[in-house]
């Protein structure tokens, strides 16, 4: 959901995006049915909001959805050395490119080229991931519990760090907070939600209010002290 503008999109086995107004519809689409039931996840907008890229389950795709005078157009771009990409995420600095994972790598890749410009490979599976206000680090979570944190610059990646009551538990979810950019904030299936100083890879405090897995987790973009999970055990906290 983004704030700049009041759209809201919806992933599963299509895409749609809905005028919040009135909770209209006004874009749909359906990729092609490879695969019996396809199913779209993974959404992320652009710095801009002018586009979304998203993943089709099991495919070696990425489905890229763009604004184009006031029209939304859709079209599928084949991963070409990302084999059935399981994460996705646009840059804060560029929108030809994208940050891609699958199984233990992640990916930089070139939208114009449709290839992968350079990679990274990690210990464990990678779940989710997001680059910081800069791209100058992503913050990387994996299946196994741990969080490591790549440096774009240098390409070198820290040591893994892991939440009490997290190891192997799978990472959920990352966000870095947009008021304190060497704050970073996590949650795994353990329902564990934790928060980071980036500048020392230090755990600061965690909470474990959740009685099942935490699905996601976001930081409120006004209030540096304010932050809020959602799970399955359907609290909100």
């Amino acid at each position: 959901f983004k704030m700049v503008e009041p759209i809201l999109v919806t992933a599963g086995s299509d895409f749609k995006i809905w005028e919040t107004a009135s909770y209209s519809q006004i874009y749909t689409f359906t990729p092609e049915k490879n695969v019996p039931t396809p199913t779209i996840f993974s959404t992320s907008w652009s710095t801009d909001t002018t586009g979304l890229a998203s993943i089709i389950k099991d495919e070696d795709k990425v489905l890229l959805t763009f604004n184009k005078n006031s029209k939304y157009v859709s079209h599928e771009i084949i991963t070409q050395g990302v084999s059935k990409p399981t994460f996705v995420q646009f840059p804060r600095t560029s929108q030809k490119h994208l940050y891609v994972s699958s199984k233990n790598e992640l990916h930089f890749f070139d939208m114009t080229r449709h290839k992968s410009r350079k990679s990274f490979a990690l210990k464990s599976d990678i779940s989710c991931f997001v680059p910081n206000h800069s791209d100058a680090y992503l913050a990387i979570g994996c299946d196994n519990g741990s969080i490591v944190l790549l440096n774009t610059a240098s390409n070198q990646t820290s040591q893994p760090f892991t939440a009490p009551k997290c190891a192997g538990q799978r990472v959920t979810c990352v966000k870095y907070s947009p008021r304190r950019t060497s704050f970073l904030g996590s949650a795994c299936e353990s329902g564990t939600v934790s928060f980071w100083d980036c500048n020392v890879n230090k755990n600061i405090f965690n909470i474990n209010d959740h009685l099942a897995p935490c699905t996601s987790f976001a930081f409120s973009p006004v209030n540096d002290s304010l932050a809020a999970s959602c799970g399955l055990d359907k609290k909100l906290i």
